[in-house]
């Protein structure tokens, strides 16, 4: 699983109705947290299920889509991703996100029937520093 999007710029265009053709955003939240940075405030982060019947597998992922002013921007990044192994074998699909009381992110995942906190915090060392933020994730599975 990976991270992506933190402190970097969007690299795509996001557009609702391109979105439906490929997979379904199960779930979104605007985040009221005070954990991560304060430019993530009141955007949206949204639950990417996945294209199961695609040969190319799309989705599988939590996306984030930067809100200016109340309003979307046009743009969406990759925030959460890896939920597919390099030859397409698929084994999470995110479907809730919700903000913890601790400002952290928590993505329900029906693939591997686990529960995700994404975490934000910053290194002390002066090595990361140079590196700016990062995020921990911990999960905890749970039997079918």
């Amino acid at each position: 699983m990976a991270l992506k999007g933190v402190g970097g710029s969007a690299d795509s265009t996001w557009s609702y109705h391109s979105q439906l053709c490929k997979y379904a955003s199960l779930e979104m939240t605007f985040y009221d947290g005070r954990q991560f940075p304060a430019e993530y405030q009141g955007d949206i982060f949204a639950g990417e299920h996945g294209s199961w019947n695609k040969a190319v597998r799309t989705g599988y992922e939590v996306i984030r889509v930067p809100m200016k002013e109340g309003h979307a921007t046009g743009e969406y990044e990759d925030f959460l991703t890896g939920f597919v192994t390099a030859d397409g074998e698929v084994w999470g699909r995110p479907v809730g996100v919700a903000v913890a009381q601790d400002g952290s992110l928590i993505v329900t995942d029906d693939g591997s029937n686990s529960v995700w906190r994404v975490s934000y915090y910053r290194f002390a060392t002066r090595e990361y520093r140079r590196g700016g933020p990062a995020l921990d994730i911990a999960g905890a599975q749970f039997a079918a």
